[in-house]
């Protein structure tokens, strides 16, 4: 029996990023100076394929844009704990969220 292949658009697993939904928007923390993070001032390491991804990141776009970017819910969770990026639900959505 054939195993079924699943298309990954990136869309649907959008909900595991912290329970946050499709729809919440993302925003760059700021580091200890307080400068904004962000394409240029990307706190992961020049070159990496994680540091190219952070660059394709902008403020105010949703969880449900960067999954179509090919951004792994584990790029964003462990920016988000790191203080790299903060995520606002969007206004009307009971998120279950976790405290960051």
């Amino acid at each position: 029996m054939a195993k079924k292949e699943k298309e990954n658009t990136g869309v649907s697993r959008a909900r595991s990023i912290r329970g946050f939904s499709p729809d919440a928007k993302m925003y760059f923390g700021e580091n200890e100076e307080g400068l904004k993070f962000g394409p240029k001032n990307n706190p992961r390491r020049e070159g990496s394929k994680v540091a190219e991804n952070f660059a394709k990141l902008k403020d105010g776009m949703t969880l449900r844009k960067v999954r179509e970017l090919g951004i792994s819910s584990g790029t964003i969770g462990k920016a988000l704990d790191r203080g790299w990026i903060v995520i606002e639900e969007a206004e009307g959505v009971d998120g279950e969220q976790e405290a960051a």
